[in-house]
């Protein structure tokens, strides 16, 4: 029998055994993983794509079923055949074994890169890539970039106007244009597999219609694995691919139906890194598929079972997927100009200067400092050499926003979130100080949670009791966090800062006062808060912990306030939101859910205000402050009715 011997474990590294033996039983199973979630298919089927004979492929399949390796359901008209766990544990062995290039375990760095720009929008009459940021084509961009971090030559896959790509990269001796003159029948493999004479080493396969920020290139260079996927929280586009990982990051899934995925924490974002063997592996089981219409990430996923694809979480890095004019709209007006910011290289070198000075350290014990963005402040995420062993740690550091003085009382929050660290309810804190830098360390594997992720109910469940034992702690807040309080030194703020309110504010400027009244009718606690509870300050560890950050505005409080808070940023509807207050409070709601409803009304007039003043200081929040201020008139009049 043509396996015999060689499927048994001691045989599975062994260098004496028939190579081309091992090859033709590798190539077998991964023809089948590559198909096995489609329809049934015979034996005769597997034989034709694979080119063996039929007596070849029968004796194959023989073996791999009495080792369990392959796993067979159906009838003999009708088969369907499964890799087994341990089937893919054995396809591994035997890459290592038979093909130990195609593994690429100690790859050099990729000097290749392939920009897939073939499809076309309906919302677009021209390649999505040829959109301008600053005056420079979308495509272009990303060439440039490529070029900074080391990559020599750039492929570059057209078919959609394809002569407008063509000019526009034609005198560029680094770049080669391929063309997929059947863009609009099939996917995306199709175009990958059309630059495959062109690929003779690892390279970054990038999709033509992003926009991102250049630091996720630095991430996916200076990971070492071999085979890489760029992830980030889920932003609710409503195309996402979604990703499935494992607690090592290790790729199970990816696809775009939702009900196939085990959780929801991340998405594709169209920058990966792929080894020359994978990407041999992944052609070959295209080029035996059926279906012309087969998207690259499918054979990702489908080689995920054997080989190590690592999911890297590019978490507080901006980037966009360009599918529509809508989507082009927010990439122009908020997701490039965030890029810009971090790619000021003095704000970096502000950032890691700031290191240097608090915490007293050489210059070199600081490296890779990256914008991480931020609202009222500026952060960054940086490796720093805190002890004296050499062991690079991975921090954050905020930089205070221009005009937070006037905003957040920095003396209150220092103790505030030394007590919430110590309790475990915020990350560990190296340093801060009065005026309102600060440094923490990162937690391993840490995903922030994003309006959609915090929707998920295992993630509203669990910030929910995360909340609860915040406020019935024993943390000593020496300071009250109270609305009028903020929201007149806000109005002072303005006022002193020469700035016009919103019009009608006078009006609905009444109608607050009335709602604290109905307020004090209810009864108003005083427990430790955070007081600022946008999703975006939950963040969960690898250990599924969940923690709470950014304490600026913590102290003592009424804990509907904290509630009514992340509902408002998360917009949950209402049978979300009923069952939030029901995990936190498992009593009768009605008087906790009236006050949070008045507390939602409240926080849009009081981030209204600081909107005007934020806008004052020189960054634009003036529609954020508009319609949170439309909102809050709304649900005002919605609650007091003709009181």
């Amino acid at each position: 029998m043509i396996v015999l011997g060689v499927l048994k474990s001691e045989h599975l590294t062994g260098g004496n055994h028939n190579m081309q033996k091992k090859t033709d039983i590798l190539k077998v199973l991964l023809h089948i993983q590559a198909v096995e979630a489609t329809a049934t298919f015979s034996q005769r089927q597997l034989a034709k794509s694979t080119k063996f004979s039929l007596t070849k492929v029968q004796a194959i399949l023989a073996e791999l079923e009495k080792k369990h390796f392959v796993i067979r359901s159906g009838n003999s008209q009708a088969p369907h055949y499964q890799v087994s766990a341990q089937g893919q544990q054995f396809t591994l062995s035997l890459i290592n074994s038979t093909l130990p290039t195609w593994s690429d375990l100690s790859e050099k760095q990729p000097t290749t890169a392939v920009i897939l720009a073939a499809g076309t929008t309906q919302d677009f009459n021209h390649p999505v890539a040829l959109e301008e940021f600053d005056h420079q084509p979308l495509l272009q961009r990303t060439i440039d970039q490529l070029a900074s971090h080391g990559i020599t030559k750039t492929i570059i896959v057209a078919g959609f106007k394809q002569n407008s790509i063509k000019k526009l990269v034609e005198n560029n001796p680094d770049v080669q244009l391929v063309i997929n003159d059947n863009y609009d029948s099939t996917g995306t493999m199709a175009s990958l597999a059309a630059a495959s004479k062109y690929i003779s080493d690892s390279f970054l396969l990038i999709e033509g219609d992003l926009l991102y920020d250049d630091a996720m290139l630095s991430l996916l260079l200076q990971e070492r694995q071999p085979n890489v996927i760029l992830a980030a929280p889920l932003s609710g586009s409503g195309d996402e691919a979604f990703v499935d990982f494992d607690e090592n990051n290790q790729l199970l899934r990816i696809s775009k139906d939702i009900r196939q995925m085990n959780e929801l924490s991340a998405e594709m974002i169209g920058l990966s890194k792929l080894s020359y063997g994978f990407f041999k592996l992944m052609l070959a089981a295209f080029l035996n598929n059926q279906n012309q219409w087969l998207n690259y990430e499918y054979l990702i996923t489908r080689l995920a079972h054997s080989i190590s694809v690592k999911c890297l979480l590019s978490d507080n890095l901006s980037w966009k997927d360009i599918d529509n004019l809508q989507d082009l709209t927010e990439a122009r007006d908020t997701t490039f100009p965030k890029i810009k910011v971090n790619e000021q290289n003095e704000q970096i070198k502000l950032a890691q200067q700031t290191i240097v000075d608090v915490l007293k350290l050489p210059i070199t014990a600081v490296k890779n400092v990256a914008y991480a963005g931020g609202m009222t402040n500026t952060n960054y995420s940086a490796q720093v050499q805190l002890e004296s062993d050499g062991t690079w740690e991975e921090c954050f550091i905020r930089i205070p926003g221009k005009g937070t003085g006037k905003l957040i009382n920095r003396k209150t929050e220092q103790p505030n979130a030394k007590q919430a660290s110590e309790l475990n309810f915020n990350v560990p804190t190296v340093y801060m100080d009065d005026s309102g830098i600060k440094i923490t360390k990162t937690i391993s594997g840490a995903l922030t949670l994003s309006p959609r992720s915090m929707r998920l109910s295992t993630n509203y469940r669990q910030a929910a009791q995360l909340l609860k034992r915040v406020h019935t702690s024993s943390m000593t807040f020496s300071n009250t966090f109270s609305f009028t309080d903020e929201w007149h030194r806000y109005e002072q703020a303005v006022i002193d800062l020469k700035q016009p309110f919103f019009k009608h504010y006078d009006i609905v400027r009444l109608q607050v006062l009335k709602a604290l009244t109905r307020l004090d009718q209810l009864g108003i606690e005083q427990r430790p808060c955070h007081n600022d509870l946008v999703p975006e300050n939950f963040i969960k560890g690898n250990n599924n912990q969940l923690y709470l950050i950014d304490w600026e505005y913590s102290g003592l409080n009424d804990p509907a306030w904290d509630l009514a808070a992340l509902l408002n940023e998360s917009d949950f509807n209402s049978e979300e939101e009923l069952d939030f207050l029901h995990q936190y409070d498992g009593s009768d709601t009605i008087k906790l859910q009236q006050k949070v409803q008045i507390y939602k009304a409240l926080q849009d007039i009081l981030w209204s205000t600081w909107a005007i003043v934020k806008t004052a200081s020189g960054v634009d929040f003036s529609d954020y402050g508009q319609k949170r201020f439309d909102r809050a008139a709304k649900e005002l009049e919605r609650i007091l009715g003709h009181d």
